[in-house]
C-alpha cells in the first residue's frame, strides 16, 4: 500500500486533489481553477497542478482534455480564465492533450 501511494505522489496530476499550489505566498487550490476550466464549453476534463518556478516557488500550470469536435487554443483558454480568475490564480501554462495519461509523459 505504501509503495503504491509513493508512486503516485510522484505524479502531480495524480495528487492533485489534496494540493494547494503556493506561489509567491499566495495558495491556489487546484480545483477552483479546475472548476472553472470545466465551465468553458469546449473543456471535458481539467487537471491543474503546481510545477516548481524558480522566482515564485510554484507556479500554475493546467492540462486539459477537449470535447469532440471542439477546437481552441491555448492562448485562448489563457484569456478566457483571465476574465474569471484573478491574476495570480491563471496558470502560466495550459496544455491541450488527448488524455490525462498522456499529460504524465510531459515534463514539467
Amino acid at each position: 500500500m505504501l509503495e503504491e501511494w509513493e508512486q503516485r505522489s510522484q505524479n502531480p496530476l495524480d495528487t492533485v486533489e489534496a494540493a494547494v499550489v503556493l506561489l509567491a505566498g499566495l495558495s491556489v487550490l487546484p480545483h477552483e481553477v479546475e472548476d472553472v476550466l470545466l465551465q468553458h464549453p469546449a473543456v471535458a476534463e481539467a487537471v491543474v497542478a503546481g510545477v516548481p518556478d524558480p522566482y515564485r516557488g510554484e507556479t500554475v500550470r493546467a492540462w486539459v482534455v477537449l470535447k469532440p469536435g471542439f477546437t481552441v487554443t491555448t492562448d485562448y483558454l489563457l484569456g478566457w480564465l483571465h476574465d474569471r480568475l484573478p491574476a495570480y490564480k491563471v496558470p502560466t501554462r495550459v496544455d491541450i492533450v488527448e488524455n490525462m495519461s498522456g499529460a504524465e509523459d510531459d515534463s514539467c
